[in-house]
């Protein structure tokens, strides 16, 4: 396992710290955090989320350079082996829980800081939360199957399934308040643009 001091050489390398941490500058982190684990956390995350911004910048280019979407996906592959676990499958299926939790937390994050008023988020946020949860719980199922440790995957599978249904049946209820009130949005539109009558002659 990487040193505190490492994952931090990597943003900075990407452009995201001015400079490398120092000494100092981890050691007043570590005061702040109280735990040298939760440090190397919280640099991880950052290299997670630069190295993870150069690829929305690569994919955005390649799609407008006219590249072939087939291949732009495949290219997904580099993840696995830049987590060096594209040799062994179950390490597969527990990077991409990995990821899967990741996505929750990291909507977990964004609705916190909409409940306290510093960004504003659609509401599609809450039900794309509860499909993360349930894709990471659905993941781990596999890879415990994958592993020989899992007793009950037929009920995981089964609970994780039932949590996805839920999750379609608020989108659905979602989008028809949605087509509903764009629905009433253009007829009052309409309304509005329409001539007014001529008054009648006296």
């Amino acid at each position: 396992m990487a040193s505190p001091a490492e994952p931090g050489q990597a943003p900075a390398a990407l452009g995201l710290f001015r400079h490398a941490p120092s000494d100092a500058d981890l050691a007043s982190e570590l005061d702040r955090l109280g735990n040298a684990e939760l440090l190397r956390l919280e640099l991880a995350n950052w290299l997670l989320g630069a190295a993870a911004m150069q690829v929305l910048m690569a994919e955005t280019t390649a799609a407008g350079a006219g590249v072939d979407p087939a291949r732009i996906t495949r290219a997904a592959w580099r993840l696995l082996s830049g987590a060096s676990c594209d040799h062994d499958d179950h390490t597969k299926v527990v990077f991409a829980q990995l990821l899967a939790r990741q996505l929750e937390h990291l909507l977990m994050v964004l609705t916190a800081e909409s409940v306290k008023g510093r960004v504003v988020l659609p509401l599609l946020i809450q039900p794309s939360m509860l499909i993360a949860s349930h894709l990471a719980a659905l993941l781990q199922a596999g890879s415990g199957s994958l592993s020989g440790t899992v007793t009950g995957y037929p009920g995981q599978v089964r609970q994780a399934a039932d949590g996805l249904k839920g999750a379609a049946e608020v989108l659905e209820e979602m989008a028809a308040r949605a087509s509903q009130a764009r629905e009433f949005t253009l007829t009052a539109s309409s309304r509005e643009r329409e001539p007014e009558s001529p008054a009648p002659a006296l």
